[in-house]
C-alpha cells in the first residue's frame, strides 16, 4: 500500500499534463490607456483575450495554442473550404484606483475599429457583387459594439470568417472611458495568426482545379474509417439560442434566415419563424393600379425584400398569371395592376425561407376606386362633400397648401358619405389655428386614399366662441342677483332677532360662544389670568373625541394633538397673559418617550409642521386623552411640557373620556414657570372641569342644549365647571 507521500506525488504527476495543456493556450493581456489632458495616458484597465478556431460559426471550437516562442501556433484545418476564428474576452480588470468600480468608468469596444488583413470582403468576388460594404463585412465579421461597466457580464465573442490559408493580422481597438477622458480614441492591438489546411490558398480567389482522371490506372476504393464520434464538433446550443435571440432583438433578418437554413431543427430556430410573419397593405393610386406594402408584423426596422417574397394571384379560386401585372421598383416598391373587371383578385405573398408565413389581400380596382369631390355651397361658410366608391366609413383629412407643397394635419373627421360641414366645425375638429388655403382627402375603411384638387380658404374661428362669453356673463349676473337676495334675507333674519330680543329685554345670545374657565379661582397661582375658548376650537376637539378609536388604551402617556391660539394681552403689572384657544390639530397618537431611544433623530418634527401650517397663530399647548386615568400630570407629562411648551402662556389640556362626565383640566404654569398639578389647586377646590359643559357653551345658539339665554355667562359664573367631587 502506498503511503501518503507516494499518493500525493502520483496525483501531481497525473495533473502535470493538464497544467501543461492549460498553460499552452494562447492568451494576451492588453493594457487600456485613458487619453487625458497634457497628453497623459495612464493605464486604467487590463483586458485578457483568448482565441478559438471553429469549423462552424456556432460551435464551441478549440482553443488556439501558444508556441514555444510565445506566439500563436499555426491553426491547421483538415481540408475545410472555410473556417472561423473567435476572439473571446476572458477578463476585464479595472486598475485605476480613483475610478475603480464606479458607474462612470467604462470599457468600450467599437466594431468599426476591428480590421482583418487580408480583407476578403473588399475583393470583387462573384458572390459579393452588388453588396454594400456593410453587407460584405457582415458575412465575414461578427463584432457587436460593447460598453462594459464594473459588475457587467463578459461581452459576446468576436467571430471572423476565414476562407483562405494565409497569414492574417487582426487589429482590435478598445478604449477606456473615465470622467477625466479628454478624447475617446481606440488603442489598437495587433495579433498575427497563420491558417493552414483550407482548400483555397493565399494566391487569390478561385476554385481548386479537380485532378484529371487517368482511366489507365485502376481505381481502388479504400475503406476510409469514419472519425470517431468524439472528434466531431458538437453544436453549442446555447450559442445558437443566443444568436437567434440577438438577431430578433436587432431585427437582423439576414442572420435569422441564415440560422434557419443552417439549423432548421433547433427549437429556438423553429420558434423564431413566427417573427417572419407577414402583413400586407394596399393603396389604390389611380383608377387601376395598387401600391402594395408587404411588411413584417413583429419588426419595425426590417422589411422583406423582393428576393424574400414569392407572389401569386388567384381569380375565382384558380391561379391567375402575373405577367405584366406586377412591377418592382429599384427602391423595393411593389405595384400591382389587376384587370378592371369588377371581380375580386386575391394577391398572396409567401416568405421563401419561412413558407408558413404568408399574407394576402383582395384587389378590385372597379369597386375600390373612390370618386371624391367637394365644393363651397355659397350659403355661408359651408362645404359640400360627395363620395362615391370605396368602403365606408371614411376618414376626412386636410392638407395645407404652401406654394407647390402640401402639409398634412393630424386628426380626421368621420363621415359616412355625402355630407355638408361648416368651416368653423372643420377648423375646430381638426384644430386648425392658421388662416390659409386647404384641400381635403379621404381614406376608406380599407385605407384606400383619394385626394381632392380644389382649394378652400379657411379662417379659423376664435379660440373661445362668443357663446361662451355670453354664457359666462349671464352666469355672473345670475350669481350677483342670488347674492343680493341672500344678503337681503340675512338682514331680515337679523332684524327679526333684534326685535325679539328687544321685546324680552336681552341681548343676542349668539355672541356667547367663548366660554371662559375661571383659572384664577381654580389654581393657587397661574400665569394665564384669562382663558377663552373659540367655537372652532370647541368644535374640532369635540369632533376628535367622537372619531377617536374607542379601544385605544395605553398605559404610557400620549400626545394626541396640538392647540393653537392667540395671546391677546400681557399685563406688565401682574405679569399674566390673556389667551384664546382658536384651533386644534390632531396628530397620530405618539408616546411621550418615543424619541428616548432614538439619538440623533429630529425630535417631534410634526409639531413644527403643524405650527408652520398656521403662521397667524402660536402654539398654546398640547392635548392628552385618558381612559379613566389619573387627572394629574405624570413626571413624563411635565418633562414633555418643559421641553416643547416652556412659555408661560402655554398649557396642557387633559380629558378623561371614561364615565358619564368627561372631566378635563387646563394645566397652566405659575408666574415662576412651574407647571401646575393636582396639589396646586386652591384650597377647597375638589372638582375638575366638565368638558361637556364647555362644549355646550361653545356651541350655544338658539335652542342649544344645557344653556338658556337667561343663563349668566359673565361675572360670577363658572361656565363649564362641574361640582363633581371626583378627585385625582
Amino acid at each position: 500500500m502506498m503511503n501518503s507521500f507516494t499518493r500525493i506525488a502520483f496525483f501531481l504527476l497525473c495533473m502535470i499534463p493538464l497544467f501543461a495543456g492549460a498553460q499552452k493556450q494562447w492568451k494576451e493581456t492588453i493594457e487600456l490607456r485613458d487619453r487625458r489632458k497634457a497628453n497623459e495616458t495612464p493605464v486604467v484597465a487590463k483586458l485578457t483575450i483568448s482565441a478559438w478556431w471553429m469549423t462552424s460559426r456556432l460551435t464551441q471550437g478549440s482553443p488556439v495554442l501558444r508556441g514555444s516562442d510565445g506566439k500563436a501556433e499555426v491553426i491547421r484545418y483538415q481540408g475545410q473550404p472555410e473556417s472561423y476564428l473567435k476572439f473571446k474576452i476572458e477578463e476585464i480588470e479595472f486598475t485605476d484606483p480613483e475610478f475603480d468600480k464606479g458607474p462612470e468608468y467604462k470599457v468600450i469596444m467599437r466594431s468599426l475599429w476591428i480590421d482583418l488583413t487580408p480583407r476578403p470582403f473588399d475583393e470583387k468576388r462573384g458572390d459579393l457583387v452588388g453588396m454594400t460594404d456593410a453587407m460584405r463585412r457582415k458575412m465575414f465579421i461578427t463584432a457587436p459594439n460593447m460598453e462594459h461597466e464594473y459588475g457587467d457580464s463578459m461581452p459576446p465573442p468576436i467571430i471572423f470568417k476565414i476562407d483562405r490559408s494565409n497569414r492574417y493580422t487582426f487589429t482590435i481597438g478598445f478604449t477606456a472611458i473615465t470622467p477625466l477622458t479628454d478624447k475617446e480614441k481606440p488603442w489598437d492591438s495587433q495579433f498575427t495568426f497563420t491558417i493552414d489546411g483550407l482548400l483555397r490558398n493565399g494566391a487569390g480567389w478561385g476554385a481548386v482545379e479537380a485532378p484529371k482522371k487517368d482511366d489507365s490506372i485502376p481505381v481502388v476504393k479504400a475503406n476510409v474509417p469514419k472519425p470517431p464520434k468524439d472528434t466531431v464538433e458538437k453544436i453549442d446550443t446555447d450559442e445558437v439560442d443566443a444568436a437567434v435571440a440577438k438577431a430578433i432583438a436587432d431585427e437582423d433578418v439576414e442572420t435569422l434566415k441564415e440560422l434557419m437554413a443552417e439549423y432548421p431543427k433547433y427549437k429556438s430556430v423553429i420558434d423564431a419563424h413566427k417573427y417572419l410573419a407577414l402583413g400586407m397593405r394596399r393603396e389604390l393610386i389611380d383608377s387601376s393600379t395598387y401600391l402594395v406594402d408587404i411588411y413584417y408584423k413583429k419588426f419595425t426596422k426590417a422589411l422583406p425584400t423582393k428576393e424574400d417574397i414569392l407572389l401569386s394571384m388567384m381569380h375565382n379560386q384558380q391561379p391567375f398569371s402575373l405577367d405584366g401585372r406586377i412591377t418592382w421598383t429599384p427602391d423595393g416598391k411593389l405595384f400591382v395592376t389587376p384587370p378592371n373587371d369588377s371581380t375580386d383578385y386575391t394577391l398572396k405573398a409567401i416568405h421563401r425561407i419561412s413558407p408558413s408565413n404568408w399574407a394576402s389581400t383582395e384587389l378590385n380596382s372597379f369597386k375600390d376606386f373612390i370618386n371624391f369631390t367637394y365644393v363651397e355651397t355659397g350659403e355661408g361658410d359651408e362645404i359640400a362633400f360627395k363620395i362615391k366608391g370605396g368602403k365606408g366609413p371614411y376618414a376626412l383629412h386636410i392638407q395645407k397648401a404652401t406654394g407647390e407643397f402640401y402639409f398634412d394635419f393630424e386628426g380626421s373627421i368621420k363621415i359616412y358619405g355625402d355630407t355638408v360641414l361648416s368651416e368653423d366645425r372643420i377648423a375646430r375638429m381638426l384644430k386648425l389655428n392658421e388662416e390659409g388655403d386647404y384641400r381635403f382627402f379621404v381614406e376608406d375603411a380599407d385605407q384606400l386614399k383619394k385626394t381632392g384638387r380644389n382649394l378652400v380658404h379657411i379662417v379659423p374661428p376664435p379660440a373661445i366662441p362668443p357663446i361662451v362669453w355670453y354664457s359666462l356673463a349671464g352666469i355672473l349676473f345670475l350669481a350677483f342677483i342670488i347674492f343680493l337676495l341672500w344678503r337681503r334675507e340675512q338682514r331680515r333674519k337679523d332684524e327679526e332677532m333684534e326685535k325679539l330680543l328687544a321685546s324680552r329685554g336681552g341681548k343676542d345670545p349668539r355672541v356667547k360662544r367663548k366660554p371662559r374657565p375661571d383659572l384664577k379661582e381654580f389654581w393657587k397661582e397661574t400665569a394665564i389670568s384669562e382663558l377663552s375658548l373659540h367655537k372652532n376650537f370647541i368644535r374640532e376637539v369635540g369632533t376628535y373625541l367622537k372619531e377617536r378609536p374607542s379601544h385605544r388604551k395605553s398605559t404610557a402617556p400620549m400626545i394626541e394633538g396640538i392647540i393653537l391660539g392667540t395671546v391677546l394681552r400681557f399685563d406688565f403689572e401682574t405679569e399674566q397673559y390673556e389667551v384664546r384657544l382658536d384651533r386644534f390639530r390632531a396628530m397620530d397618537a405618539t408616546a411621550l418617550n418615543y424619541y428616548t431611544d432614538k439619538p440623533g433623530v429630529e425630535r417631534w418634527p410634526v409639531i413644527r409642521e403643524i405650527s408652520q401650517d398656521h403662521k397667524d397663530l402660536v402654539r398654546i399647548g398640547w392635548l392628552q386623552v385618558v381612559d379613566s386615568g389619573q387627572m394629574g400630570l405624570s413626571q413624563a407629562d411635565i418633562d414633555f411640557t418643559d421641553e416643547q411648551f416652556s412659555e408661560l402662556f402655554q398649557l396642557c389640556l387633559k380629558i378623561d373620556v371614561q364615565g358619564k362626565e368627561r372631566l378635563c383640566c387646563f394645566f397652566t404654569r405659575t408666574i415662576a414657570g412651574k407647571v401646575n398639578n393636582s396639589k396646586d389647586r386652591k384650597q377647597g377646590v375638589d372638582y375638575w372641569l366638565d368638558w361637556d359643559n364647555l362644549e355646550d357653551a361653545g356651541y350655544y345658539e338658539n335652542g342649544a342644549k344645557g344653556v338658556t339665554p337667561e343663563t349668566p355667562t359673565e361675572n360670577g359664573s363658572k361656565i363649564g365647571v362641574s361640582t363633581n367631587s371626583k378627585t385625582a
